[in-house]
């Protein structure tokens, strides 16, 4: 894409985002236990998200660091960054949509920790933060947007302290038949620059960080997504085909590693290079 399209897509993304958060979304208040209990309890432990293997190893990494500053990009409603400090972690939080911004700061005063969280409306290839400044940066389902737009990347690269962490679990363009599949419902949903991570891609972002791994590889269990919503309880029949398929994912990439090659989900870690 050229710069007129860049700017073309951006500002219709934004502008889907907008409605989509004035008219799906309001504040509300969250505690402590009810996102990671979504996003990342076991299936069998009474969590009810499919993806929660990946999520789980990324959000139990956040968990393991330091007080922050931690910046979460692309934050949406803010829950991740609201649940971060929660546990008290001091957090910055951007997204480039308005009306989530606004929702965000709601539902952080509703959830008493307004004080811990700095949100702000933000283009993420001109980041308003200091070089090195943060410890550790997150996101979900986040970087396979920004990619698309040059600059983005260096500019979380460049407030990243050295050694520093940035915790994602993001779609993989690995798989050519789920691909197939996400082409044919981008465009029967009529989605804007949808684009999954390449090779390539995680290339480019091992080389603006310094250090790239991922691990948590969906493969066989990518297929839960067409039974289970990732914001919808899992229940009965769905719930048991959704553990058997994570079972069976990790049972076979234990035994056959190149299955990897495969992934259409991950979680990534990119360190910054001291």
């Amino acid at each position: 894409m050229d710069a007129s399209q860049i700017e073309c897509v951006l500002e219709q993304e934004r502008q889907l985002n907008e409605e989509n958060y004035r008219t799906n979304w309001e504040p509300r208040k969250l505690d402590g236990d009810a996102f990671y209990t979504q996003f990342a309890r076991p299936l069998r432990n009474g969590g009810n998200n499919h993806r929660y293997p990946g999520m789980k190893a990324l959000l139990d990494d956040l968990l393991a660091q330091g007080e922050g500053p931690f910046l979460d990009c692309a934050c949406g409603a803010g829950e991740m960054a609201i649940w971060l400090a929660l546990h008290g972690k001091r957090v910055w939080a951007f997204d480039l949509t308005e009306a989530a911004i606004q929702i965000a700061r709601q539902s952080a005063e509703l959830s008493g920790v307004a004080d811990r969280i700095t949100f702000d409306v933000m283009d993420a290839r001109c980041l308003r933060y200091e070089d090195a400044f943060f410890c550790a940066i997150t996101g979900k389902d986040c970087l396979h947007h920004l990619i698309k737009y040059p600059g983005a990347i260096d500019e979380l690269a460049r407030v990243l302290k050295p050694g520093g962490k940035a915790c994602f679990y993001e779609p993989l363009a690995f798989n050519p038949l789920i691909n197939a599949l996400r082409y044919i419902n981008i465009h029967l949903r009529g989605y804007v620059g949808e684009h999954m991570l390449t090779r390539e891609d995680v290339r480019q972002l091992g080389t603006a960080f310094g250090d790239a791994q991922l691990s948590h590889h969906a493969v066989l269990s990518v297929w839960t997504r067409f039974i289970a919503s990732m914001h919808e309880p899992l229940r009965g029949v769905r719930r048991r085909i959704c553990m058997t398929l994570i079972d069976l994912d990790e049972f076979a990439q234990a035994h056959l590693p190149f299955l990897e090659r495969f992934s259409a989900c991950a979680y990534m870690q990119l360190v910054k290079r001291p």
